[in-house]
């Protein structure tokens, strides 16, 4: 018995859907003037979300019946970098609250240079203190958006 194939759109859609439901149900709390906007947004993600989701389960039937795309699908072991980055940029967002947006932010360019196997100390060094002056200048002196302190500062 050959194994039935499902194209990666359908687990995506899926996905995407419960997010956007989740994100709808938490607009329950907003004031009602502020709710509009982000209703407006979700409830056009959901709609291309389920155009997606009818376009990967025509491919998936197509792949099945045919063949046809059989090699465009992505399997599991083509998902572990990308899985690798999003864990890197969930933990990343958890420590934000914890250690401080800076010290947060320093921490994930390293680590992130350092998993994409950058090396060169000139690069780290620049992309680290350029962002972080960047944020800095930008967010906290120009426009005095408080970040996160968390433990260090």
């Amino acid at each position: 018995m050959k194994k039935r194939l499902i194209h990666q759109d359908v687990y995506m859609s899926i996905a995407m859907l419960i997010f956007a439901i989740v994100a709808l149900a938490r607009t329950s709390v907003f004031p009602a003037d502020a709710a509009h906007f982000p209703r407006l947004i979700l409830g056009l993600l959901i709609v291309f979300t389920l155009w997606t989701l009818y376009e990967g389960i025509k491919k998936t039937k197509a792949i099945n019946a045919d063949g046809t795309g059989a090699d465009k699908v992505i399997r599991l072991p083509q998902l572990t970098l990308p899985m690798a980055t999003f864990l890197i940029v969930v933990v990343y967002t958890a420590l934000i609250n914890i250690l401080g947006f800076f010290t947060a932010t320093t921490l994930f360019i390293l680590g992130f240079m350092y998993f994409y196997q950058v090396r060169k100390v000139q690069t780290i060094l620049l992309t680290l203190v350029g962002t972080n002056v960047f944020i800095y200048l930008l967010f906290v002196y120009q426009l005095n958006v408080p970040l996160p302190k968390g433990l260090f500062f």
